[in-house]
């Protein structure tokens, strides 16, 4: 606990900072600058790489010093991105809110933040849950399963990040065909890179493990979570994508709704597997997620339709 709290301190008085971060480099890569942010990013995560050796291992700040790294290095990734680009016409610092626009850019932002809190009440029961019935050893197996699954988050959110400008730039040219067209690319890529990462951590699951560490426990049951929770990645990065694709056509209401099922579908299905029987508990990921894309593609249907018949 102590360690938690120290490390969540330092990171809750910088979220100004990370906020910020976000919704910059979002207007930044609308306004064609992708690049900058590209490189943001990566400068920050290499600076937070080398101040986490510093803070921890040289000034001995312990697990402070690796939510200062973090904390610094977004700091320093939001001064790039907030410096005007040499080609840009506008500026973000100077820029003026009209504020009857207020509350609709608030709103656009409204599914990801309330999918993030579902998130949150999602990974508090699985820690929990995981703590209970599993032990320590279902702790370290559960703490893999959703490391391995930021590769999946890359990849989705990529895909979103250059999903958003592109559609949103052909509705303002009137052009419905484009931007079908784009969401139908976006969904196709989605899919067969998902299913390919899948396959990729199928086969490389044992070096995987030794690579997080994990050399002590059953064998069996690591690998065999590591490979049945990869099952779930397709139908996740699709949800995902179509609840952008729904941000993006001013569906809110159907994005909102997508966002919080696809979090929160998997806590019903994991108590289930944990009442019957402790060795299905990993399936409940899977069997979740394909539960959320049916019904995701069931309220999608009018939009998928126009996605795919689109020529």
């Amino acid at each position: 606990m102590p360690l938690a709290t120290n490390y969540a301190r330092v990171l809750l008085l910088s979220a100004p900072v990370y906020l910020l971060l976000q919704g910059s480099g979002a207007m930044v890569r609308a306004e064609g600058f992708p690049k900058r942010i590209l490189w943001a990013m990566v400068l920050a995560n290499v600076l937070n790489l080398g101040m986490d050796v510093l803070f921890i291992q040289v000034f001995h700040w312990g697990i402070a010093g690796a939510g200062w790294a973090t904390t610094i290095s977004n700091i320093i990734a939001l001064v790039i991105i907030l410096t005007r680009p040499r080609h840009s016409t506008t500026s973000i610092l100077s820029a003026h809110i009209h504020l009857r626009l207020l509350p609709s850019i608030l709103l656009a932002g409204a599914p990801i933040a309330l999918g993030s809190v579902a998130m949150f009440v999602r990974l508090s029961y699985l820690t929990s849950a995981t703590s209970a019935h599993l032990g320590a050893k279902g702790m370290i197996t559960l703490s893999l399963l959703l490391s391995v699954f930021l590769v999946v988050n890359l990849l989705a959110g990529g895909t979103t990040q250059a999903l958003q400008p592109l559609a949103g730039q052909y509705i303002g040219q009137g052009d419905t065909a484009a931007m079908y067209r784009t969401c139908r690319r976006s969904l196709r890529f989605t899919a067969i890179s998902s299913v390919v990462v899948t396959l990729v951590v199928i086969v490389l699951a044992r070096p995987l493990c030794l690579l997080y560490g994990i050399d002590s426990l059953p064998e069996a049951g690591t690998l065999s979570a590591l490979r049945i929770f990869a099952l779930c990645y397709a139908f996740y990065s699709v949800g995902y994508v179509l609840m952008v694709i729904h941000q993006i056509l001013g569906n809110k209401t159907k994005a909102m709704i997508i966002a919080v099922v696809q979090a929160l579908m998997v806590i019903p299905v994991f108590a289930l597997a944990l009442t019957f029987d402790s060795r299905l508990t990993w399936w409940a990921f899977p069997v979740s997620e394909l539960i959320s894309l049916i019904f995701i593609s069931i309220l999608s249907n009018h939009e998928l339709r126009h996605i795919y018949t689109t020529p």
